[in-house]
């Protein structure tokens, strides 16, 4: 069977559910497109806290979102999903802080 034409199911009030139980696609739908993100952040060596600069990355567009938002990981290595984001800025962004 060819995955070619799978559909992802996203299932009804996702955002209910406990965020260690979100699915990749339903992570991605929480995203409000603020750009927060796509800041270059400078992470202190001692206490792993991590600063945002007001630097953005190069594929951030005028409507803040990715250029190329498909090939992101393979343009920019170290760009995060979603999940990732939420381990690392949940107090920065505007989706998940207030779950927190």
């Amino acid at each position: 069977m060819s995955t070619d034409n799978v559909t992802t199911i996203i299932r009804k009030k996702f955002w209910e559910l406990p965020l260690e139980e979100l699915t990749a696609e339903e992570w991605e739908l929480l995203c409000d497109g603020c750009g927060r993100c796509c800041l270059k952040k400078i992470q202190d060596e001692e206490s792993n806290e991590l600063f945002w600069t007001r630097v953005a990355c190069r594929y951030l567009d005028d409507n803040c979102r990715c250029s190329d938002y498909a090939k992101r990981t393979v343009l920019v290595p170290t760009c995060l999903n979603v999940k990732e984001i939420y381990n690392r800025m949940l107090t920065g962004c505007r989706i998940l802080a207030p779950i927190a």
